[in-house]
């Protein structure tokens, strides 16, 4: 992840969660984006995906 984003001027990641993930797993992803260096972190919704 410092790879990918070392070169952005925008320290900007979103995940998108699934049914079967659980919520450990994504707290543990957002927790590594946060120690690569990456400023904000967002989560997609399923409404945000859709386009509502």
């Amino acid at each position: 992840m410092e790879q990918i984003f070392k070169e952005r001027a925008e320290k900007v990641a979103f995940v998108k969660g699934d049914n079967e993930v659980l919520f450990e797993e994504v707290a543990r992803a957002i927790d590594i984006m946060r120690g690569a260096g990456i400023d904000k972190v967002g989560l997609i919704t399923a409404k945000l995906e859709a386009g509502q």
